[in-house]
C-alpha cells in the first residue's frame, strides 16, 4: 500500500478589504491625534499671547501694537459696577491727550516735567472713563438716550461755532490726531450724554425752586441803580472759579459755553444784565461787560441746583465701599495709573 499524501492544512488569507480599512483606521487615529495636538498648541500660543499681551497692558506699557490686541481682546481697565471700563477705551483716550500734548505744547515725556504731565494725564483718563461707565448705567436707568438727529444737529452747530468743517478738521487733526467722526463718537458724543444726565440729576423740583427764588432775589438786587455786580458776584455766586473774580468769565465766542448761556449771552448789549438762565449748573444771571469782534466778555452769579459733580463724587465714595458676593469690588481700578 502507497502512503496517503499529508495535506498542508490551508492558511487563510486575509481580505484586501480588511487590511485597506485597518489602515484607513490607523491613519485616521494618527490624524486625529495630529488635530489634537495642533489644537491643543494653538491654545497654549493663543493662551501666550493673550497672557503677554495683558501683562504688558498692565504694566503701563502703551505702544501702538499692545492697543491694537486691546482692540480686539476686550482687557478691562477698570471694573464699574460689575461694568467693564475697556482697557482699549483708556488708551485710545489716553493717546488723544498725548498728541495733544506733544503738538500743542511740544511735551517731551522723557523729561520730568514730561513725565509728571503724563502721570496726571494717565490719572485724568481713568477718572474720565470710570465717570463714563457710572454715567452710562444712570443714563440707561433714567432711559436717557441720544438719538442719531440729535447727535448730528448738535454736532453741526458745534462745527459751525468751531470756524465751519474745514478748519475745525484740520484742528482735530493737528492736534488730536482724530477725524471729524472720530470725534464726534468718542469725545462728543460721551460728553454729550455727561450733559443730558447732569441736566436731569439737578433737575429735582423743590431744590430747582429755591434755587430759582434765590436766583430772582440776586436778580433784582443786581438790577438796581448804582449796584456794583462785581460784589453781589463775590457775595452770591457759587462758581468756584470765578466768584473771587467778580463772576468774570474774561472773553469768549460762541461754542465755548453751554447752549443755554451762550443763546442769551450773545443777545444781550454792553453793560445790560440778564434775567436767571437756567442750565445744568443752576442759574446764572449774566452781564455782558464788553464786545470786541466775534467775541464777548461776560461776568455771571450763579447760583447752583443739585451739583451734578458732587452728585458724581457721590456714587464713586459709594462704589469704593460696596462688595460684590463680599469680595468683588464695585470700582476696581485694574490698570495702575503712575
Amino acid at each position: 500500500m502507497t502512503e496517503s499524501k499529508k495535506t498542508k492544512p490551508k492558511v487563510k488569507e486575509e481580505s484586501p478589504v480588511k487590511k485597506v480599512t485597518e489602515k484607513n483606521k490607523k491613519e485616521k487615529i494618527a490624524k486625529a491625534i495630529n488635530g489634537k495636538t495642533i489644537l491643543v498648541a494653538a491654545i497654549v500660543v493663543l493662551l501666550t499671547f493673550i497672557t503677554t499681551a495683558g501683562f504688558l497692558i498692565y504694566k503701563n506699557n502703551e505702544s501702538g501694537f499692545v492697543k491694537r490686541v486691546a482692540q480686539i481682546i476686550p482687557y478691562p481697565a477698570a471694573i464699574v459696577d460689575l461694568r467693564f471700563a475697556s482697557a482699549f477705551s483708556y488708551l485710545d483716550q489716553l493717546d488723544i491727550i498725548k498728541n495733544y500734548y506733544q503738538e500743542f505744547e511740544s511735551a517731551d515725556f522723557n523729561s520730568d516735567e514730561g513725565k509728571e504731565m503724563l502721570s496726571d494725564a494717565r490719572k485724568d483718563v481713568m477718572n474720565r472713563i470710570i465717570e463714563d461707565a457710572i454715567i452710562a448705567k444712570e443714563a440707561k436707568r433714567a432711559k436717557i438716550s441720544i438719538s442719531k438727529d440729535e447727535l448730528e444737529k448738535e454736532f453741526s452747530d458745534l462745527v459751525t461755532s468751531s470756524g465751519g468743517e474745514e478748519d475745525f478738521a484740520s484742528t482735530l487733526k493737528k492736534y488730536y490726531g482724530l477725524t471729524l467722526d472720530e470725534f464726534k463718537q468718542k469725545i462728543y458724543k460721551p460728553t454729550f450724554l455727561r450733559e443730558k444726565v447732569a441736566e436731569a440729576i439737578s433737575g429735582d423740583e423743590k431744590i430747582d425752586a429755591a434755587a430759582k427764588s434765590q436766583a430772582d432775589e440776586i436778580y433784582e438786587k443786581a438790577t438796581e441803580e448804582k449796584i456794583d455786580f462785581s460784589k453781589l458776584a463775590k457775595e452770591y455766586s457759587q462758581d468756584p472759579g470765578s466768584a473771587a473774580l467778580g463772576g468774570d468769565l474774561g472773553y469768549f465766542s460762541k461754542g465755548k459755553m453751554v447752549a443755554e448761556f451762550e443763546e442769551v449771552a450773545f443777545k444781550l448789549k454792553k453793560g445790560e444784565i440778564s434775567k436767571p438762565v437756567r442750565t445744568i449748573y443752576g442759574y446764572h444771571i449774566i452781564k455782558v461787560t464788553n464786545i470786541k469782534g466775534n467775541e464777548i466778555q461776560a461776568s455771571h452769579i450763579l447760583v447752583k441746583v443739585r451739583d451734578f459733580n458732587e452728585w458724581l463724587e457721590e456714587k464713586k465714595t459709594e462704589l469704593e465701599g460696596k462688595k460684590y458676593l463680599g469680595f468683588i469690588p464695585a470700582l476696581w481700578q485694574i490698570i495702575p495709573t503712575k
